[in-house]
């Protein structure tokens, strides 16, 4: 459904409905006119108001015509969204939205990017592509092990990598899970489980590592915007601002802005704040002053363009090397670079502030449960609406019962909606409705109101 669309089905309401109002009905040129806009319209009709045009005709006896629009509108669960932004009216125009988007988000086409369940199968293909023998050799074991998800194997390189880099730890580690019991030789100092009987098990981790980040980044890289993000680019042209958190690592949002700046990053500025909870594979943050550096999009497109998009840059500051900054998706996330901390809080902050808050295509999985208990924080002792968009019910389903037990004197059945389809349809409809809201209460802007 594109935003012509959507404005076209606001204008032929918006005369049917005033017709309505001042005839007690509607005539027979009306109902052409219905009949001819119904036959040429493809999907759902998204805007509030269609029920009252078909309440109307069932008034006048026109019960086919009245059946054929009402069995066009959208859904029960996108009129209780819609009605959100209804009984927000008109106070809910002039404050802060807040939308919180997961893997989910990128997903539709023309974007696709893949899920985080489906990415592991993707970056084998281009491992096969590449030859790259180490990770080919890890595809094996995975295979023995029906290793599906990359969260499984990177969260075991990391905590290998971690253990192999210290040999007490790794004794350690070797003897909690085979059960060995501590050995002293005659002297009486520990004996530590023996080591690998390769050599350069940390290199070779850190090169599975670092591989398998390329070619992650190489997927995202390119990765146009989609209607979901198209419509965010229509809110944040509204009246008020408009906070965006990600976990995602693509650069999808950004493309589709027109005005944007990262929440913790120095030196960037627009209407819209950007916080991206996980980092970005356009920031590089230095190893030794911890200096972050954003690339902009022009350089981005420029470096992919030329084929030379780097992983590890080199900080203006200090001259050291600077890898992304990036979290990967492991079991355990620690976001331990302060900037990620600052942008943690910030994001808390503005879950807090909305009055509106929107997650897209976000699964509340357990490896993000510091995610659960920052919504939990914020929206306690509020009565702030959260409107969840998912093709599934599972993410609601797991927010509203952490909500239940954490979030205190909170009503999570009167104030959290379930949105089921994909992002890419049904987000739309919900910030065109908050636009013709705003078309009908607020005044328009004047070319003279500076004067």
């Amino acid at each position: 459904m594109t935003n012509d669309g959507m404005d076209g089905e606001w204008s032929v309401l918006h005369d049917l409905r005033r017709f309505l109002a001042s005839q007690g009905e509607l005539d027979a040129d009306d109902r052409r006119v219905l009949r001819r806009f119904l036959a040429d319209r493809e999907g759902p009709l998204s805007q509030p108001g269609w029920d009252i045009l078909a309440e109307g005709l069932r008034q006048q006896g026109q019960q086919e015509l009245a059946d054929e629009l009402a069995g066009r509108i959208w859904p029960d669960p996108l009129a209780s969204a819609i009605s959100v932004i209804q009984t927000l009216a008109p106070e809910g125009l002039n404050t802060e939205w807040a939308v919180f988007v997961g893997a989910g988000g990128s997903k539709p086409s023309p974007t696709d990017i893949p899920l985080v369940s489906e990415l592991l199968p993707t970056l084998w293909e281009k491992a096969t592509e590449v030859n790259a023998k180490h990770l080919l050799d890890l595809r094996e074991r995975c295979d023995a092990l029906e290793i599906r998800n990359i969260e499984d194997l990177l969260t075991a390189i990391d905590i290998t990598r971690s253990a192999a880099a210290t040999p007490r730890v790794r004794g350690l580690v070797q003897g909690l899970l085979l059960g060995e019991e501590v050995r002293r030789d005659e002297m009486g100092r520990i004996r530590l489980a023996s080591a690998p009987s390769e050599s350069g098990l940390v290199e070779r981790l850190q090169e599975s590592m670092q591989t398998l980040f390329s070619l992650l980044v190489g997927r995202m890289r390119n990765a146009p915007p989609n209607a979901f993000h198209d419509s965010l680019a229509k809110r944040s042209r509204g009246q008020k601002a408009l906070t965006v958190i990600t976990t995602n690592y693509d650069i999808c949002v950004e493309r589709a802005l027109d005005s944007y700046r990262y929440g913790g990053i120095h030196g960037s500025s627009g209407e819209t704040t950007l916080l991206k909870l996980h980092g970005s594979l356009n920031w590089f943050a230095c190893g030794s002053c911890d200096e972050v550096v954003a690339a902009d999009l022009v350089t981005v497109d420029a470096l992919a363009e030329a084929r030379l998009y780097p992983v590890v840059s080199q900080c203006p500051a200090c001259d050291a090397l600077a890898p992304h900054l990036i979290v990967p998706p492991i079991g355990i996330k620690l976001a331990e670079h302060p900037v990620l901390l600052e942008i943690r809080q910030r994001a808390e902050d503005a879950l807090r502030r909305a009055p509106l808050v929107a997650f897209v295509g976000y699964s509340f999985s357990e490896a993000d449960e510091y995610v659960l208990r920052m919504v939990s924080r914020a929206v306690a002792e509020s009565s702030t609406r959260i409107i969840v968009f998912d093709v599934n019910r599972d993410a609601a389903n797991r927010l509203k019962a952490f909500l239940s037990a954490h979030a205190r004197n909170y009503d999570v059945d009167a104030n959290v909606t379930f949105i089921n389809g994909d992002a890419s349809e049904t987000f739309p409809v919900l910030v065109n409705t908050w636009e013709t809201a705003a078309r009908e209460v607020l005044p328009p802007v004047s070319d003279n109101a500076s004067n």
